[in-house]
């Protein structure tokens, strides 16, 4: 849960606004994006219950049952936490304009760089182990702080920081720039990459004594109700900031839409960014290593490996200082990268199992290895890539 929710909830509201979309299609969109994630993190717990390797990671999940072209699973997850990582460079940015309203965005994306070089060179990073606890309370009272000023009318007419214009919500409204919000939302319900490790927790918890059956229907449980609550954090997220902002177009980032007098936003803008820059490492040290392992000979030197850090972070910066609109680039994210790997990745390793251990051709047509699963696999494989062409071509064509 804690993987999926972060500073990219407040990029959920902004591209409902500045798409167009009516609340009712936005709410559908939500779940069913919600609900095909929950079925794709389970297949690839499923998979992982199933392997005969007891650490097994994702790309090796593929490679047992898809055999070859594990290397695009590798890739897909380099560009999967760069891009991330350019996201939280340039939600930085946007975070620190509140506090230096004077100073160039480039200018800032520039310090924020700066200001990162000993964290992502760090060695050590234990004393940030509890980054992801922290980043959890703060958004969870960002949450309770957008209901709170939807409800006390602090940006209503009449209020202490009245809106000079509201535009009513549509709440019917859909066509195809509603694709980019299905971007965003693929992006909000991605954590799948890191379900094998999930498992493996899981699997610490409880007891040997416990049968395999029932720990996996345990799993299954426990992923459910954690979409669910995080879908839920989402529908609150729009409905109140609904009722405080309209449906008026806007590409901030929704915690900067509140008054520079707001101290509750203030705190709220404050703790974000903290968040954010907590995370930010752990992530590069992800991506730093799985660089090393290409292009670095085995046990590289401290030298080698700072400089290839300098130049990775370099690279992200570069990147971030050309993203002026973050929403919309977690929208491209979600539709060029999450819709392959959230719908499709999981899919392809669940029939390539199948049909490992002969399920497919099973007499059931709706036990777990029969037709019909396997035809609702094949139509969830091919929306995957389906959504991953025409919502990026949408994002692009957008501009």
């Amino acid at each position: 849960m804690k993987n999926m929710i972060g500073a990219g909830i407040f990029a959920i509201f902004t591209a409902l606004t500045s798409t167009n979309t009516g609340l009712l299609p936005g709410l559908a969109i939500l779940a069913a994006v919600a609900a095909a994630s929950t079925v794709s993190f389970e297949l690839l717990g499923e998979a992982t219950a199933m392997s005969s390797n007891g650490d097994v990671t994702t790309t090796e999940l593929w490679q047992e049952a898809v055999g070859g072209g594990a290397w695009m699973i590798g890739a897909a997850t380099f560009l999967q936490g760069f891009s991330c990582l350019v996201q939280y460079s340039a939600t930085c940015t946007d975070l620190l304009v509140p506090f230096a309203p004077r100073v160039s965005r480039a200018m800032l994306t520039l310090a924020a760089g700066i200001a990162l070089v000993p964290l992502c060179l760090a060695n050590e990073l234990s004393a940030l182990r509890y980054s992801s606890a922290v980043g959890l309370i703060g958004v969870l009272y960002s949450v309770l702080f957008v209901c709170w000023r939807a409800a006390d009318g602090s940006y209503a007419a009449g209020g202490r920081w009245q809106l000079a214009t509201r535009v009513a919500s549509p709440l019917l409204r859909c066509d195809w720039r509603s694709l980019e919000f299905v971007g965003v939302m693929n992006t909000a319900c991605f954590a799948h990459l890191d379900v094998p490790a999930y498992w493996h927790a899981w699997r610490q918890l409880h007891p040997s004594t416990v049968a395999p059956k029932e720990l996996l229907h345990g799993f299954r449980r426990v992923v459910r109700l954690s979409f669910a609550l995080v879908a839920l954090l989402y529908v609150l997220i729009m409905f109140a900031a609904s009722r405080t902002f309209g449906g008026g177009a806007d590409s901030r980032l929704l915690l900067l839409r509140y008054a520079a007098g707001d101290r509750g936003a203030v705190l709220m803008r404050a703790a974000t960014l903290v968040s954010v820059i907590g995370g930010y490492p752990l992530v590069f040290q992800a991506i730093r290593d799985m660089a090393c392992t290409r292009l670095l000979r085995p046990a590289p030197s401290l030298t080698s490996r700072r400089a290839l850090s300098l130049a990775l972070l370099g690279a992200l910066v570069s990147c971030a200082l050309v993203v002026d609109n973050v929403a919309k680039f977690m929208s491209l994210r979600g539709a060029l990268l999450g819709a392959l790997l959230v719908y499709s990745m999981p899919t392809t390793i669940a029939l390539a199992s199948l049909r490992k251990r002969g399920g497919c051709c099973g007499g059931g047509g709706e036990g777990e290895g029969g037709p019909l699963r396997r035809r609702a696999l094949l139509a969830l494989c091919a929306y995957g890539v389906a959504s991953s062409i025409v919502g990026t071509a949408a994002v692009l064509h957008a501009g």
